[in-house]
């Protein structure tokens, strides 16, 4: 993720964190994963780095993006898929169930 998500990066636990993926670029949810380390900062300079479009600060999508020493997507953790599931489309997150109080969802955003 672009480096101002660190914060939230940052607490994700290996082993602990459940993860789900929004890609702006198709609008769809993905996932399930967990988290194999702790969130942190450039764990890979060369992630996502001639792999993907990377984003545009004019794009609308607020980013700020980084010099074009490391990633763009900085903020980083690594995953072990949990659970193959079809992607799920935008529209279609309106439609689902609400969590109970005592649940805590973060959605990363790619």
């Amino acid at each position: 993720m672009p480096r101002k998500y660190l914060p939230l990066v940052s607490s994700i636990l290996a082993g602990h964190t459940l993860i789900f993926l929004f890609n702006f670029s198709d609008r769809q949810l993905h996932g399930a994963y967990v988290a194999t380390s702790n969130g942190q900062d450039s764990m890979s300079l060369t992630a996502w780095r001639g792999t993907a479009p990377t984003p545009k600060a004019s794009s609308g999508l607020g980013l700020e993006l980084d010099d074009d020493e490391g990633s763009p997507f900085p903020a980083q953790c690594t995953f072990e898929i949990v659970e193959e599931f079809a992607p799920v489309p935008e529209g279609e997150l309106r439609r689902l169930e609400p969590l109970p109080s005592s649940c805590h969802l973060t959605v990363v955003t790619t």
